[in-house]
């Protein structure tokens, strides 16, 4: 998710649910629903770990 999806998905949800009553606890939620949907695609994307020794180009 690019940083201006998330600025507008905030923004819609401020409209959504209210205004500036919602602000800070709806910034919070998006701001930790974002983190993680990142951090699992971050996870994903890079596989287990592994170490330079236990890389077979290095054999």
């Amino acid at each position: 998710m690019t940083l201006g999806l998330g600025v507008a998905l905030t923004a819609v949800l401020w409209l959504v649910l209210g205004g500036w009553q919602w602000w800070v606890p709806g910034l919070w939620f998006v701001a930790l629903a974002v983190v993680g949907v990142t951090g699992a695609r971050t996870r994903a994307r890079s596989g287990p770990r592994t170490s330079a020794a236990d890389d077979p180009r290095r054999r």
